[in-house]
């Protein structure tokens, strides 16, 4: 597989996995991880995270380029820490390798008054793999998440099911958009090394046939 600059990780909504799948993705690809903006659990965050999933491997986790102190959409949080957020003040890190970069919130969280994480997306394009999870009103945000998307030109190139499997929801998404291919994670514990590398072999596998 060519390496490409960076991969996106957008969920269907705020709890739909993305950090923990943004860090198998990484483990997957041998990539770097970042998620640009941080709003709330600063001494928990994110990247603290993936930093713990990503321990041993030599890989980096980027410094956000911006952390914010309450749990809001960034633009609120934003506006209570007095900073202001522009699509100009968030330029990707530099890194020889892929970077796995983690949206802030679903696909429409504000940045500021006018700007969405969907404007961040297209401003730095690539491909975009969208997490999912499997509860009442899933499918709904799923194709809606896949249509925004595709209004932009941002399609994704598969679907990331971040739970365990519902047969009825996936075969239903698949039916509605038959051009897009899904792998499921199942459940994951951060904390079991042998769980995240055995998962992380088999998505490299897939990920690898997605973008190449």
């Amino acid at each position: 597989m060519k390496q490409i600059p960076h991969v996106w990780i957008a969920g269907i909504h705020t709890d739909a996995g993305k950090t923990t799948t943004s860090g198998l993705v990484a483990l997957a690809l041998q990539a770097d991880y970042w998620k640009p903006v941080q709003a709330g659990g600063l001494d928990n965050s994110d990247s603290h995270r993936v930093a713990h999933m990503l321990r041993g491997s030599g890989l980096t986790v980027h410094p956000e380029a911006f952390r914010l102190r309450t749990p809001m959409s960034p633009h609120a949080a934003a506006r209570i820490d007095a900073v202001d957020i522009a699509l100009t003040d968030i330029v990707l890190p530099q890194t020889t390798r892929t970077l796995v970069v983690e949206t802030a919130g679903g696909l429409y969280s504000p940045l500021n008054d006018t700007v969405t994480m969907l404007d961040l997306m297209r401003a730095y394009p690539a491909p975009v793999l969208l997490v999912s999870r499997h509860y009442i009103g899933s499918i709904n945000h799923t194709l809606l998440s896949i249509e925004a998307l595709e209004a932009r030109g941002l399609a994704p190139v598969g679907i990331l099911f971040s739970d365990e499997e519902n047969a009825t929801t996936e075969e239903f998404i698949a039916q509605r958009k038959p051009q897009y291919r899904h792998f499921r994670l199942g459940n994951i514990d951060e904390n079991n090394t042998a769980q995240l590398e055995e998962v992380a072999s088999k998505l490299r596998v897939t990920l690898e046939n997605w973008l190449s």
